[in-house]
């Protein structure tokens, strides 16, 4: 069972949250953020304002508020490296399912000579327990890309192509070639899990301006011969003009008995 972290100048050592998980004696935060007699004012300010946000981070563990917890103890982090913060950091996020970066405080911990000997150990115990969630995730890159991220961070050209340590979840991943996307992936780790992944770049094909053909130009036809300037209509006139005369002649003289009088030659019937 690792000792839990109380408040300051608090004597009693009582549970973490429900998984029976203690932390280190308050009394050693006490003694990590004692001030020196020649300290000047500034640090004084920093050590007792982390030491307020360290006793704030504590009462959002109790309350299994990990979030608010993890903020107070990076905030008492950033003004005061002490192990013992570092630790509980750690642990918040453990539960957050941070595990890389808690791993890496941790073993910050386990190397630190200022650390005491049961804050190493306390660390040591926690890193066995957050180590084997730690996902692998190797990223590989075919076709011409100068930019990859795993999600909004970019990833450095060196890190490509070997397992990176990433938290369990959802990833996406992207290769840019001159700030243009070129591939994308998702892909999803359990804790403890591994993946390969290939980023098949793909360059931005460069789309030719559209041919346009011109609509064909129809030209009006050359003005012909007007209809009635044809030699062909008149010949048909003609002929048409010419067989009715010789059908009304024949007419005319079959129509005639030689009886028939009048003054016309030849001569008209007349009605009787």
């Amino acid at each position: 069972m690792t000792p839990r972290i109380d408040p300051p100048d608090t004597a009693v050592i009582a549970p973490w949250y429900a998984r029976s998980v203690r932390c280190l004696p308050g009394m050693l935060l006490a003694v990590a953020l004692a001030l020196p007699a020649a300290a000047s004012a500034q640090e004084a300010g920093n050590r007792a304002t982390a030491r307020e946000l360290f006793e704030e981070g504590v009462t959002y563990v109790d309350a299994e508020e990990w979030a608010q917890a993890a903020d107070r103890f990076t905030r008492a982090l950033a003004l005061y490296d002490s192990a013992v913060i570092r630790f509980n950091l750690a642990r918040v996020q453990a539960e957050l399912g941070q595990v890389v970066e808690a791993a890496e405080h941790l073993r910050n911990v386990i190397r630190r000579e200022d650390a005491g000997a049961d804050v190493r150990a306390a660390a040591t115990e926690q890193l066995a327990t957050v180590e084997p969630r730690i996902a692998h995730l190797t990223i590989r890159v075919e076709g011409e890309a100068d930019e990859v991220r795993r999600g909004d961070v970019p990833i450095p050209s060196a890190a490509l192509g070997v397992a990176m340590s990433v938290d369990a979840g959802t990833h996406e991943l992207v290769a840019l070639n001159e700030g243009e996307e070129v591939a994308r992936e998702t892909v999803t780790l359990e804790e403890g899990g591994a993946a390969d992944v290939v980023l098949h770049a793909v360059s931005l094909a460069v789309v030719p301006d559209p041919i346009v053909v011109p609509d064909p130009i129809v030209e009006d036809p050359p003005p012909g011969t007007p209809i009635w300037e044809e030699w062909w209509l008149w010949t048909i006139v003609g002929l048409v003009v010419v067989g009715a005369a010789v059908g009304i002649g024949v007419g005319v003289a079959l129509s005639q008995d030689g009886s028939c009088t009048g003054p016309f030659m030849p001569c008209r019937l007349d009605l009787p």
